[in-house]
Parts: C-alpha cells; sequence; structure tokens
C-alpha cells in the first residue's frame, strides 16, 4: 500500500455499509471522449478539476483513477486511449522506473498506433 499523507485531511463521500475496493480494477472517474488522464493517488482530484476546467474549453477529459499499480488495470488504460486517442500521466513519483514510466510502457506496446500524434513531457 502507497498512502499520500497530504490526503490525510482530505473528506469526501463513504459508501454506506461494506465496502470493497477491487485490487487491479481502474476506476473511471470521468467519462471524456478527447482526451485520457491517468492519475495517480491525490492527482485523481487535481486531474479531475483540471477536467472541469477542460470542459469551460469544450475538451472532454476522460480521467482514469487505477486505484492498484501490482496489478495494474491494463485493459482499462487501454481502452480509454483506443477512445481517445491521446493520453496524459499524472503522479508524483520518480520519472525514470516509476508507475508513469510503466502506464507509458504499456500504451506504447499496445496502443502506439491510435494515440494521435506526439507530446513531450516536462
Amino acid at each position: 500500500m502507497i498512502e499520500n499523507k497530504t490526503l490525510y485531511s482530505a473528506k469526501g463521500e463513504v459508501p454506506a455499509g461494506d465496502h470493497l475496493v477491487p485490487i487491479g480494477r481502474a476506476a473511471i472517474r470521468r467519462e471524456g471522449r478527447d482526451v485520457t488522464v491517468v492519475a495517480l493517488s491525490r492527482m485523481v482530484g487535481e486531474a479531475l478539476a483540471a477536467a472541469t476546467r477542460a470542459a469551460q474549453n469544450g475538451i472532454e477529459v476522460e480521467v482514469v483513477d487505477p486505484r492498484s499499480v501490482s496489478p495494474l488495470d491494463r485493459d482499462a488504460l487501454l481502452a480509454s486511449v483506443r477512445k481517445t486517442g491521446r493520453l496524459v500521466i499524472v503522479h508524483e513519483a520518480w520519472g525514470p522506473c516509476g508507475i508513469g514510466a510503466e502506464i507509458a510502457a504499456v500504451a506504447a506496446e499496445h496502443a502506439l498506433f491510435v494515440l494521435e500524434g506526439p507530446g513531450s513531457g516536462a
């Protein structure tokens, strides 16, 4: 388990009754058709806020929350990338050998030719 201490004071909805988060199954936090944003941990909230701002300009952002990194729900990630043709990865981790690199590698290996064009990382 990886936890982000900046989320300790976060408030949100809590499901009634027993609730289990399925390991290895991503959640689509927001449906979209223009770009897939895969966000992890605290960055999910940031991605949702950015998606709301993008919607004001007519850009529909699909926000995918993997919820687990091992196993990684490759099917959900790839389905979204195939739908939108674009991928943005948002995480707070090391660039080399991190989960962002793994997500990029999965997209490159299985969905490279559906991507609309090259991007540049900062």
